[in-house]
């Protein structure tokens, strides 16, 4: 499950932000993830849960935030929504499309109170 190992490298980031900052306690993280990024948002809920558990994290607001995925048709420049890797163009029906976002995962904020 690779969830687990995101979740893990999220604490880690958490952990070196909170040592940088020194005051105060790690209220929120927002992270922000691309449908086409391959995580399973569920699993990465129970992972963060897991990991965070017995922590000083363990009651910090994890907003995890989803970010459409996008494309642009090399044939027509038209944009595209794309639900999955294989997409058509639904202007000139080809499939030869670039991605514009959709594969994102980052950590995008981190507040302390």
């Amino acid at each position: 499950m690779h969830e687990l190992t995101l979740a893990n490298n999220i604490l880690r980031i958490i952990t070196e932000h909170a040592t940088k900052q020194k005051e105060g306690c790690v209220q929120e993280v927002e992270v922000v993830i691309g449908e086409l990024s391959g995580v399973i948002i569920e699993a990465l809920k129970a992972a963060l849960q897991a990991v965070l558990r017995d922590t000083s994290y363990e009651h910090t607001q994890i907003n995890l935030t989803t970010i459409k995925a996008l494309a642009k048709c090399t044939y027509c420049h038209s944009e595209v929504n794309m639900d999955t890797f294989i997409t058509i163009c639904p202007k000139c029906q080809h499939t030869h499309l670039t991605i514009i976002q959709g594969k994102e995962l980052y950590v995008k904020s981190i507040t302390f109170d």
